[in-house]
């Protein structure tokens, strides 16, 4: 009986200890889902501990974390957060100069590891090609960036004073906006639908700069208030939706893009919007919204697919308010897919960001269209669509977007793009283009070079430009962009005065560099700009 009061003590103090312990962990990863640090303290060893390259910062006399590189180089600091589900990200951030693809720097907010060069994370990018402020998807040592703030908006020599915030809704629905220090109130980015990270086990900042930039970036009052619960939730009240409020079933992520667009319709036509079934499975599109945001940021009721509507794999369909007229005036075929419906939103002649959306409002694809992504030599752009070249090159990248030719009166719609481009051939070596020769005139007919890449391992930056036979630059293709191990850039044969390239030969200049193992690649190639 002793013996049995004693098992039954012990097994009891056990369980008390264990249910402490989970209570404990319980504790600590609700903790780590809230990181706050104003560097008050003078120090970022502690509460909480920042790691990675310490010597590489510091904190200032007036309080901020500050860069301190010596030369051209990478550097981070990560400190422990499981923040993933619902929450929001804010932090204030300066840099002085500009901001471009060589001196930027980012703050992460989810990391599944403590090594930012490769990880899953999502991260605030500040700078770039583009010299502006994105939030990205860091899939490894590939990097996607899912909303793209003003272009130019850090493209000056002067101190760039910000507070950014992020917030994530428990459906992956990400939102991004910042407020220049002086201003009044913050200006709303973006937003977009993404949920590829199971978990997250640290955030962190990162810094790369060239060797007379590594005083530049500054860090300060760094606030994440989120959950670690990742899971999905579907919106109970479809009143709050844009379309009809008919709740579906939602198209996966990434399934569908936005394929073609005619926005400034000709007289004897009609608008229409042209979506593709990226995958090989057939998709209900039944439901699903076009349309653009109101000043406030909420969407407008767009235009709704019709029911039974399914497309079949890598089909397209193009949605109108009067099949007829765009099926007449574009000489449609029969077996072109062209869809009808009420046309509640006209797409701005002049520009805007269009969405497709599922009915729950989810965001599956976006494009920032302007009059000015049409071909230089097409002067007349009323009722000109604008193409993509891929299914699977970025929306938001202008060099993914080309002028319809004129075959079918330059539209497509419900039929192959004119200016497809394949993309499934591998490059024989390191670099590739396809065509050697192309005739940027607009015709239809090699409008663009291709220029397929091949990287020996992950982790190079690349710049890419062209030049003319006696030395002088024509354009830049990439500046400091990190590359796939493999993929395609293009050159649409713009120069860097917004002409299009006179015909003859040119040198396109391909350098990689690997800042991990100091691997350097080069490549010069001709590349011809001919006329037909």
């Amino acid at each position: 009986m002793v013996a049995l009061l004693s098992f039954m003590t012990l097994r009891t103090h056990s369980l008390t200890r264990l249910c402490s312990i989970l209570m404990m962990w319980a504790v600590a990863c609700s903790c780590m889902a809230q990181v706050h640090d104003t560097f008050a303290d003078g120090d970022f060893s502690g509460s909480p501990t920042w790691s990675g390259h310490a010597d590489c910062f510091r904190v200032n006399t007036d309080g901020w974390l500050q860069s301190r590189l010596s030369g051209q180089q990478t550097a981070w600091l990560c400190t422990p957060s499981t923040a993933i589900g619902a929450g929001t990200w804010q932090f204030d951030l300066a840099v002085v100069g500009t901001a471009n693809s060589s001196n930027y720097c980012a703050v992460y907010l989810a990391s599944d590891t403590d090594d930012l060069t490769y990880c899953h994370a999502y991260y605030v990018k500040f700078g770039g090609t583009r010299h502006d402020i994105s939030l990205c998807w860091q899939d490894g040592s590939t990097h996607h960036t899912l909303i793209s703030g003003p272009k130019d908006l850090l493209n000056a020599n002067e101190l760039h004073r910000m507070t950014i915030t992020a917030t994530r809704a428990q459906n992956g629905q990400w939102a991004l906006s910042y407020q220049t220090w002086g201003d009044t109130d913050p200006t709303y980015v973006g937003d977009t639908l993404h949920s590829r990270l199971a978990g997250s086990a640290w955030c962190g900042i990162l810094v790369n700069c060239t060797s007379k930039r590594g005083n530049d970036f500054y860090f300060d009052n760094i606030s994440i208030d989120g959950s670690p619960d990742v899971d999905l939730v579907t919106p109970d009240n479809p009143s709050d939706r844009p379309g009809d409020g008919q709740v579906l079933p939602s198209v996966p992520e990434q399934a569908l893009a936005i394929n073609e667009l005619m926005f400034d319709a000709p007289a004897d036509g009609s608008e229409y919007v042209e979506i593709i079934n990226r995958t090989a499975s057939p998709l209900d599109v039944s439901g699903l919204i076009i349309t653009t945001r109101k000043a406030n940021g909420s969407f407008n009721r767009g235009n709704v697919f019709p029911d039974d509507i399914t497309l079949m794999d890598h089909e397209c369909v193009a949605l109108t308010d009067s099949a007829v007229r765009v099926r007449k005036y574009h000489q449609c075929p029969d077996s072109a897919r062209i869809v009808e419906t009420k046309w509640r939103q006209a797409l701005p002649n002049g520009g805007a960001t269009v969405y497709l959306l599922n009915p729950d409002s989810t965001i599956l694809d976006s494009v920032s269209y302007t009059p000015k992504m049409h071909h230089p030599l097409i002067k007349q752009r009323k009722g000109v669509a604008l193409e993509r070249i891929h299914p699977e090159l970025p929306s938001e990248d202008a060099t993914t977007w080309h002028s319809s030719a004129s075959e079918h009166q330059y539209g497509t719609p419900g039929m192959r793009n004119s200016q497809y481009r394949s993309l499934d051939d591998k490059p024989s070596g390191s670099i590739r283009l396809d065509p050697e020769a192309f005739s940027p005139d607009g015709d239809g007919y090699q409008d663009v070079c291709l220029i397929h890449y091949q990287m020996p391992e992950n982790g190079y930056a690349a710049v890419v430009r062209v030049y003319t036979p006696s030395g002088l630059r024509v354009a830049t293709i990439a500046d400091g962009e990190i590359l796939s191990t493999e993929g395609v850039l293009v050159w649409d044969g713009m120069t860097e005065k917004g002409r299009n390239a006179t015909i003859g030969i040119y040198a396109l200049m391909f350098e990689a560099y690997n800042a991990q193992t100091g691997r350097h690649i080069r490549h010069k190639v001709p590349v011809v700009v001919t006329g037909r």
